[in-house]
């Protein structure tokens, strides 16, 4: 009797061992900041405080479509990332972790300043 190997999907075959975790959460953390961003549209006032860094209060304000540009950068950076990811699958499989892996810890970091804003506005 042959050994039959393990069904595997298309991704898996696609990504070095160890890269098919973070790269999952790299796409499943931008659309859940799309998620937030959209859910949190709905109940945010016309105008909320989106550039903490200005002096003045009055620029601090922006209109509540400014809320999407988190989002936006999330699944750029996400796309960009793995496409990068994909393309340098045969190079060196611990410097595609930590790319990797780097890229979860930025969109988390996205994630967490957009439940941040809304929490603080909400």
């Amino acid at each position: 009797m042959s050994e039959q190997k393990p069904k595997m999907s298309r991704l898996k075959k696609n990504l070095p061992d160890g890269v098919s975790t973070p790269f999952i959460l790299i796409q499943v953390l931008a659309l859940v900041t799309c998620g937030f961003a959209l859910a949190g549209y709905f109940f945010l006032p016309p105008q909320i405080p989106l550039f903490y860094s200005l002096a003045l209060s009055s620029q601090q304000l922006t209109t509540k479509e400014f809320i999407f540009v988190l989002p936006g950068l999330s699944v750029l950076f996400g796309i960009l990332n793995s496409v990068l990811i994909l393309r340098l699958q045969k190079y060196d499989v611990l410097l595609i972790r930590l790319f990797s892996w780097i890229t979860v810890v930025c969109i988390a970091l996205l994630l967490f300043s957009l439940i941040r804003i809304l929490y603080i506005v909400i």
